[in-house]
């Protein structure tokens, strides 16, 4: 729902006050889809740890698995431009417990965030393609353990995000370059076949 909220404003109505006039009820309909995780998530608060899902890392809390997020994200990010090695478990991937440990990789991810959000206010397009690989991941990156912190099937879905923002970026260096249309469409292509 807040994906295609954001499409609309940002590439159908271009505000969210236009956006919420047109299209209330399916806003409202699609926001009610919401109802029942949060009502079970809510009742089940103090169970939260015992909801751990997957292969190896049980009682997992969820401050751990939070703060072990950064710098999985970070890992799915250098797997879409190096993608090696790919793993099927990692099972023995580090739970992040120190501050040491946290000091690259949150604030790297704080900052994408950031400019997520400056983007979709001042560059909505780019913000888009931010939001769209945040708010995927979200359930997953969030404070909900997962026994398996890192999985890399997680990327599938952002990275069509990040992909389509690549293209998009190599597209615009070659048109700034004057590169011809018809090379800068089979460089944008080849591109992306490379990275798929």
């Amino acid at each position: 729902p807040l994906l295609t909220l954001l499409y609309d404003r940002t590439f159908l109505s271009g505000s969210l006050r236009e956006t919420w006039r047109a299209r209330r009820g399916v806003y409202v309909g699609l926001a009610s889809t919401w109802m029942l995780p949060a009502v079970l998530l809510v009742l089940h608060l103090d169970d939260l740890q015992q909801w751990n899902v997957g292969f190896e890392l049980p009682n997992l809390s969820p401050l751990d698995y939070v703060l072990t997020q950064p710098g999985v994200l970070l890992h799915y990010l250098r797997l879409v431009v190096w993608p090696s090695p790919l793993v099927l478990d990692y099972s023995d991937w580090p739970i992040a417990r120190s501050p040491a440990a946290i000091a690259f990789p949150a604030p790297a991810i704080a900052a994408l965030g950031f400019l997520t959000l400056w983007a979709l206010r001042r560059r909505p397009p780019l913000g888009f393609l931010g939001a769209w690989c945040f708010v995927i991941l979200a359930p997953t990156s969030s404070v909900i353990p997962l026994a398996d912190p890192a999985f890399e099937h997680r990327m599938y879905l952002p990275l069509a995000a990040v992909l389509t923002g690549l293209v998009l970026a190599a597209s615009e260096g070659l048109r700034r370059l004057h590169v011809d249309t018809r090379l800068r469409t089979v460089c944008s292509v080849g591109l992306l076949a490379g990275l798929v």
